[in-house]
């Protein structure tokens, strides 16, 4: 027996609508300036951006699903533990960034455990937020370390915009997790999924 997918016309939460708006501005970051100097400068689309543009579809996309069948929050939840694994543990530690990104690693495990429990989209969307952050704050470091040494080089708006997003990300994410508790605003979500 397959079950049907409905597009439920309801109402969009203030968490959804904070986490929609940062992840459009996520996508626009990579579009602008991560560092500069007078003669130069690179947009985040070199590099570690095709990644972050990506983690901003991605979650945007997501904030409109609610929940996953069994299969697939396993399988996203491996895919983001990859990722994870990746950016933390090799871009982070073994390219010298700060013993916070362990922590950001502890949190996005966390993150993924509550997805394969609970198969919520939301917590889908909160771990590419902590990933989009933590590439941010890997990135930046490797950044300021870049221009220091440049004339006139500095970094560009388009990482502080990527910074900003990504806490955005996160915070309308949790806010969103919240909401969705309040029974009576569950009946009334904006969902495009397969009914509970």
């Amino acid at each position: 027996m397959t079950k049907k997918i409905k597009f439920h016309h309801k109402v969009l939460t203030k968490g959804r609508e904070i986490a929609i708006v940062f992840a459009l501005i996520l996508i626009i970051s990579t579009f602008l300036p991560w560092g500069q100097t007078e003669v130069a400068s690179v947009t985040g689309l070199k590099g570690d951006g095709q990644y972050v543009i990506g983690i901003g579809f991605l979650a945007f996309g997501l904030l409109f699903v609610k929940k996953f069948p069994k299969m697939i929050a396993y399988l996203l939840a491996l895919a983001l533990l990859a990722l994870g694994a990746y950016y933390f543990i090799y871009r982070g530690m073994v390219l010298g960034a700060k013993p916070w990104v362990s922590l950001l690693f502890l949190a996005d495990l966390i993150v993924i455990a509550i997805l394969v429990l609970r198969r919520r989209a939301i917590f889908v969307s909160l771990a590419l937020g902590i990933n989009a952050l933590a590439l941010g704050l890997i990135d930046f470091h490797v950044m300021a370390k870049t221009v220091e040494n440049l004339v006139g080089g500095e970094i560009g708006i388009g990482l502080y915009l990527a910074l900003i997003a990504s806490c955005g990300i996160v915070l309308g994410t949790i806010v969103e997790g919240c909401q969705e508790q309040d029974s009576k605003l569950k009946k009334k979500l904006f969902f495009f999924d397969q009914k509970d």
